[in-house]
């Protein structure tokens, strides 16, 4: 390990973390299982948007995106021809919304070199953990977010079918949760013009997933799973029953939302940024959970009480957007089904 110089931060130090934060990393034991966060509902908005904010995830500039569109909500019946020689009609308006990645927080630590005289662990294996640990709860937030954003943004079921709306929540009763549920799902997504639909789930259906999974050898599994895999893998989430507080499951357009994040420091390469005044390195490093998504990490050094202080910052900027409703605002691309009895 290299050798720190005071008020000089170790940019070999740093690249030795990171290096032992994929050691950790890829252990095939339980000490890797403990940094996997639960970020499915983040993950199923990332590989699925269609939507792209090149402009704001720009890491030298902070910008906002205006989206402007037609408001033209007229719902009137055609009349009978009149004189071709007057034209006139109403005027149109427009509608616009502001897009900008002003969410940010952020998890920090700190260590002092005292601690490693007696250790048996070098500096980067005993940072690269606690990193990681760090890393892994703001995943979990992100993954929060994208879950409440999917809440919010749940629109008015316009097909009870057999079951009952309340609001823009849909009550399916318990024994109703099987492969055939989806003949119904695929009718709601018909009535409330939703293509390209994914679902997210929390423990609901997981079982039966398995189950019919393990069966693709006959043809009566192999027809369950063609159900249940109607519009995608579904995508399963162990802390959404927790979280929401009730069992649940998200269908939504893959044109509905999306989520933009911006490493600011992804500019000074991988080595980073020195500050040299006040011994601070500026530098990123990739979320081991969220493909695409890198964190700022900034690092400093100081002598506190006669000891060298190594404090670690990391920080994430973003945004979830929703793509705006047009002239029937139940219409968001988002349909919640609730395991239950209508209230």
């Amino acid at each position: 390990m290299s050798t720190p110089v005071l008020g000089n931060i170790d940019c070999a130090l740093l690249l030795e973390i990171k290096e032992e934060i994929n050691n950790v990393w890829n252990d095939t034991g339980s000490r890797a299982a403990e940094y996997v966060a639960d970020v499915e509902p983040a993950l199923a908005i990332l590989k699925n948007q269609t939507a792209r904010f090149e402009v704001l995830e720009q890491p030298d500039k902070d910008r906002e995106l205006k989206v402007w569109w037609v408001d033209d909500c007229d719902n009137e019946d055609p009349t009978p021809i009149s004189d071709l020689c007057t034209i006139d009609g109403d005027e149109a308006g427009t509608l616009c919304a502001d897009y900008a990645l002003n969410e940010g927080f952020e998890k920090s630590f700190s260590v002092t070199e005292e601690k490693f005289r007696t250790s048996g662990l070098t500096m980067a294996q005993y940072i690269a953990p606690i990193m990681l640990k760090k890393m892994q709860l703001l995943d979990e937030y992100w993954a929060a977010k994208a879950l409440t954003a999917l809440q919010l943004a749940a629109g008015v079921n316009k097909y009870a079918g057999q079951y009952d709306v309340v609001g823009n929540k849909t009550y399916i009763p318990a024994p109703a949760w099987n492969s055939d549920v989806f003949g119904y799902f695929d009718t709601a997504l018909w009535m409330n013009k939703l293509g390209m639909s994914r679902m997210i789930s929390g423990t609901l259906l997981k079982q039966h997933m398995w189950k019919v999974g393990m069966e693709t050898t006959n043809p009566n599994g192999e027809a369950e799973v063609a159900k249940m895999t109607a519009f995608g893998v579904p995508y399963f989430s162990r802390r959404m029953d927790t979280d929401l507080g009730y069992k649940a499951a998200f269908l939504f357009n893959v044109n509905t939302l999306a989520m933009a994040t911006k490493a600011r420091h992804s500019i000074y390469g991988p080595e980073g940024r020195e500050i040299k005044k006040d011994g601070t390195l500026w530098s990123t490093i990739q979320s081991k959970n969220l493909p695409g998504v890198v964190y700022d990490l900034y690092a400093q050094e100081s002598c506190v009480n006669g000891d060298i202080k190594h404090a670690w910052k990391i920080v994430t900027r973003g945004g979830i957007f929703q793509n705006p409703t047009g002239c029937d605002s139940d219409l968001t691309g988002v349909l919640q089904f609730v395991c239950g009895i209508a209230p």
